[in-house]
Order: C-alpha cells, then structure tokens, then sequence
C-alpha cells in the first residue's frame, strides 16, 4: 500500500484521496469520510424468461384407500367435543 502524502497546509473542507480512501480537512485534522456514498440510481433490468418444464416424478403411486359405506339413517360424527356431548345426551337418557 501507497503512504499517505496530505497537503501541508489544506484549506478548511479540502478533500484528499488516497489508495480508494477519501480524507476531508476540518480544519484542524484530516477526517477519513465514513458515511455511505449513495449513486445514482440504476437503469432497470430486462424481465426474465420463463424456466424450462420440470421432470415428470418417478415416484411409486400409493394404494387406493378403502371405501367405506354409510347408512343414511347413521350419523358419523368426527368431532371429539360433539361426540362426547352426544353420548353425554344418550346417557342421560337411559
């Protein structure tokens, strides 16, 4: 890396740049410039293209479930809480 080589006598707000780092003078030391630099902003981009089709799967196809059959004059009831009032209900009865 390069030495640094600063003006003797630098006016205040004097800027020096050297090995990509950019110093300003403050009047009574040289402050390396630390803040982010923003730039202009970028032209945009063109649009993708579409990807290709993926393969088809070579997976094995699972069994065919089992069908199950229910009498129109039975109800089938799936819900815990619904079930367990139900039965509450046919208890009492007896």
């Amino acid at each position: 890396m390069a030495s640094f080589d600063f003006p003797s006598t630098p006016s205040n707000g004097q800027s020096y740049t050297a090995n990509g780092i950019t110093y300003t003078f403050d009047g009574t030391a040289w402050k390396r410039n630390t803040g982010a630099v923003k730039g202009q902003k970028g032209e945009e981009g063109t649009a993708a293209t579409k990807g290709q089709k993926g393969e088809v799967g070579t997976g094995v196809k699972g069994q065919k479930g089992e069908v199950r059959k229910v009498r129109k004059d039975k109800m089938v009831v799936t819900d815990l809480k619904v079930k367990k009032v139900l039965l509450d209900l046919m208890v009492q009865r007896q």
